[in-house]
């Protein structure tokens, strides 16, 4: 998952590394929403588009508010459980890493997709019944 990416860069990392880390975590979301939102119309009837985009758009909203308080609670756990009085580089790790394994664990609900899920998309015969 790109969203770990970040747990490398430290206050001392150059900007065109933070830049470069920042496209590639960037591109991997873009063409992991690309791929989601293409396999979730492909099994939509025409008549079903117009409430499947409101539905889509407001889940990404909703996991995108999800995720953003995820990564808030675990920030201010790993303060807690340090005792600190302010945010240090291990919070903000510990953030990434929750966040990462968080979205690793949705890995497991697509591994259980079939083996030939979007095949209709380009035009091939579905195998199996």
């Amino acid at each position: 998952q790109t969203c770990a990416l970040p747990i490398f860069l430290t206050p001392d990392t150059p900007i065109a590394v933070v830049i470069i880390v920042l496209l590639l975590a960037g591109s991997g979301h873009s063409f992991q929403f690309t791929l989601l939102s293409t396999l979730a119309f492909s099994s939509m009837s025409t008549q079903q588009m117009g409430g499947g985009t409101t539905l889509t758009q407001l889940m990404q909203q909703l996991m995108r508010g999800f995720g953003v308080t995820v990564a808030a609670l675990i920030l201010n756990a790993s303060l807690a459980w340090r005792g600190g009085a302010q945010f240090e580089m291990i919070d903000f790790e510990t953030g990434f890493v929750g966040a990462a394994a968080i979205a690793a664990a949705g890995l497991a609900l697509l591994m259980q997709l079939p083996a030939d899920v979007g095949r209709d998309l380009r035009g091939a015969p579905k195998t199996g019944g």
